[in-house]
């Protein structure tokens, strides 16, 4: 992973990811400190980056239980904080066309605490449809968190597909 890390390749954050992946369903999810500190790495390098295993020759053979997600979050800016503020966007990797606002989204914490978007601008203040294939426009999400909440990860539900772009 560290090496994957160093490479500086556009893919290699990905792949670094996909090994992390790998490596935490091998220990059913157990995570030792070194663990931590690498998805922090990997997970600091991917925010904005779509999270797609299956590009052409990156890995030879994709986990179906890893590779699951068709629609994937790129956030191009998050600002911490009590009022936590996401700029996203959303790739539609996934076999139809999807529809989506700033509500499909919230923002789950450490403690597995799910919070609703206080606000949402720009593409996200109303529902878009985002073609197969597509991209979606910049939109933001803001979440209003208690004091000593810690984001894990981000969350889009759409129909029966759910995603999520985990934090550093």
């Amino acid at each position: 992973v560290e090496s994957d890390l160093a490479e500086g390749e556009a893919t290699s954050g990905v792949l670094a990811d996909y090994k992390l992946n790998q490596l935490a369903l091998i220990l059913r999810g157990k995570e030792t400190p070194e663990i931590k500190a690498a998805w922090s790495k990997v997970r600091q390098q991917t925010l904005r980056t779509y999270l797609m295993y299956d590009i052409e020759g990156l890995i030879d053979q994709v986990d179906a239980r890893i590779n699951k997600y068709g629609l994937l979050l790129g956030i191009s800016k998050y600002t911490p904080g009590p009022q936590a503020k996401f700029e996203v966007n959303v790739l539609n990797g996934s076999s139809s066309p999807a529809e989506f606002d700033g509500s499909n989204f919230q923002l789950v914490d450490r403690k597995g605490n799910a919070y609703k978007p206080a606000s949402s601008l720009g593409a996200f203040k109303k529902k878009d449809m985002v073609a197969k294939g597509e991209e979606s426009k910049t939109g933001a999400v803001i979440f209003k968190l208690p004091a000593g909440a810690e984001p894990d990860y981000l969350e889009l539900q759409v129909d029966n597909q759910v995603t999520r772009k985990y934090l550093p």
